[in-house]
């Protein structure tokens, strides 16, 4: 998938897996715009918490934990 794929609910786009020097199999999440990264976290704690999740155009630029 390139920049600006829409997706579908259900759609698989991605996998998880340990291709390089980490602790074990884990999915990279990241977004990004306009040219810099944003902190995610919001988002899919959102997500496991059951309530709706922030538009990725309103993330802070800093601030993660991770």
């Amino acid at each position: 998938m390139g920049d600006g794929t829409q997706v579908t609910a259900g759609r698989l786009t991605a996998r998880t897996g340990n291709t390089g020097n980490s602790a074990g199999p884990h999915l990279h999440f990241g977004i990004f715009r306009q040219g810099g990264s944003a902190c995610p976290q919001r988002m899919p704690i959102a997500l496991y918490d059951g309530l709706v999740p922030p538009s990725p155009w309103t993330p802070p630029d800093s601030g993660c934990t991770y």
